[in-house]
């Protein structure tokens, strides 16, 4: 008796000791609690999971539901480039010829501009120039004084199959909307001058600037907006005639910009161009451009079979670690459709869309990854019907990490307030507790998501995490706060 009483007063005096304490709530409630707050306030979903590469579990809420990545989806595309073709692969441009060279310099044949998808190509002026005298000097260099046929711009590397068919189609006139081509010229956009009318309605003037298209008509069916209206033009080219429309508003208030408009046909472009640099020269061609697509008098058949030509020059991009830190960094979107193609083209030997998500999927089977909640249909994120859950994100992060491509693909993300889409992410955070973090993010209309690595004392302490909102119907900045607040959360692990 005396016992049990002894027992009694000291579980009383050690519930006091408790009580005399507020309670504290565990690490998944405090995650729980934030995502909670948020989902109610802006009638959003979260999924999240975070765990360090030992396996343990850091937070997770519907960590299996299946979401909308958007550009996250570039982390799965860059890291399988990566594994396929290499960090140190890089795309091919050659010039070649048909035909024969007489003992006067003409060339009886015609000048091939050969598309290996170098989606770099021509990426900026400076570098275009660049590119153009290496092409005319191997030109020059093979006895080529006149060109009795075309320059022709041949992007037969890939289909012809520019864009996933479940882009949406503001999207599809955009800069950031361009697909990728056997060959692209200057990021596949061209860019227009563009000025307001005085009047709302009335239609804003028009100028292009580079490169030219003129074989292409614009057709301008924008119209000028009201003050403060936003600015929602793109541009869209018919498959059939060589005609595009200028759609969407400018507001009237917006000044003159320079607005870049995909560029759906970038292999007459790079002829077109190439083609008036060697005119420029000395170098004239008796028909001008053409390619081997659209922008043609002959039938395919017309065309020589890129093994029958003469090969004067080959010129390379840079290395596809580059192009991988590009891609995520500045979540480029052209960038990311050729990579994903590209590496359809290597598994498979075919880069159409429907062999590119095969062969990404026989990749991550290859991996000894499970694939449940994943679908992956584009290589950038455009598409909405991607899907991708955390726990798929964070399975395939921590292989990727393991891998020998590993430190050159987290090396690719950007740190959050210093560089690329990550620039203005966690500004009021001390700059050295967010500089451990290296993550893509992801954004759309109704769609925020952050996928990546929080760096540890060791490797084994490195998180990985991804958080993802969709279906958020309100403005973005308060679901924005609460990714962010997740995000420092985690930095305190």
């Amino acid at each position: 008796m005396r016992n049990k009483f002894i027992q009694t007063s000291i579980w009383f005096a050690f519930t006091a000791i408790i009580a005399a304490f507020p309670a504290t709530a565990t690490d998944t409630d405090r995650f729980s609690r934030v995502i909670e707050n948020c989902e109610k306030r802006h009638g959003c979903i979260i999924s999240m999971l975070a765990v360090n590469m030992r396996g343990d579990t850091i937070a997770q809420r519907n960590s299996t539901y299946s979401m909308i990545p958007a550009s996250v989806t570039k982390t799965v595309t860059t890291a399988l480039a990566l594994k396929e073709l290499g960090p140190d692969f890089r795309f091919e441009t050659s010039i070649a010829y048909s035909g024969h060279i007489d003992s006067t310099g003409i060339l009886h044949g015609d000048i091939y501009i050969v598309g290996g998808a170098d989606p770099t190509l021509a990426s900026t002026l400076p570098r275009q120039d660049s590119v153009f005298n290496i092409w005319h000097r191997a030109v020059k260099a093979a006895g080529i004084d006149s060109i009795a046929g075309s320059v022709i711009g041949d992007d037969r590397f890939f289909p012809d199959e520019a864009a996933a068919g479940s882009w949406e189609l503001g999207d599809l006139g955009t800069y950031y909307g361009s697909g990728a081509s056997g060959l692209s010229f200057h990021e596949n956009y061209i860019s227009l001058r563009i000025t307001p009318s005085e009047h709302p309605e009335g239609r804003p003037d028009i100028e292009q600037l580079f490169p030219r298209t003129p074989w292409m008509e614009i057709e301008n069916l924008a119209v000028t907006g009201r003050r403060k209206s936003g600015n929602s033009l793109y541009m869209l080219a018919s498959e059939i005639e060589p005609v595009s429309q200028l759609r969407g508003s400018y507001p009237i208030d917006g000044g003159t910009s320079i607005e870049k408009c995909s560029n759906k046909y970038p292999a007459m472009t790079c002829a077109y161009h190439f083609d008036k640099y060697l005119g420029s020269h000395g170098i004239n061609s008796a028909f001008g451009a053409m390619d081997t697509r659209r922008f043609t008098t002959r039938a395919a058949y017309g065309f020589q079979d890129r093994d029958s030509l003469t090969y004067i020059v080959t010129t390379y991009s840079a290395p596809l670690s580059y192009i991988v830190s590009k891609t995520n960094k500045e979540s480029n979107n052209l960038y990311a459709e050729t990579l994903f193609k590209m590496t359809g083209k290597a598994v498979s030997g075919s880069a159409t869309y429907d062999a590119s998500c095969k062969a990404a999927e026989k990749l991550l089977k290859g991996m000894g990854l499970e694939t449940a909640g994943y679908k992956q249909v584009d290589g950038s994120g455009l598409s909405r019907q991607n899907l991708m859950s955390p726990a798929f994100l964070c399975r395939f992060l921590k292989t990727t990490a393991k891998a020998p491509y590993g430190k050159t693909f987290i090396e690719s993300l950007p740190v959050p307030g210093k560089e690329g889409t990550l620039k203005y992410v966690l500004r009021e955070t001390d700059r050295g507790q967010s500089s451990r973090i290296r993550a893509k993010s992801g954004s759309m209309s109704g769609v925020k998501c952050y996928a990546g690595y929080i760096l540890g004392d060791t490797p084994e302490d490195m998180i990985v995490f991804a958080i993802m909102s969709n279906n958020n119907a309100g403005k973005s900045s308060g679901v924005q706060d609460t990714l962010e607040t997740l995000m420092e959360l985690l930095l305190g692990q």
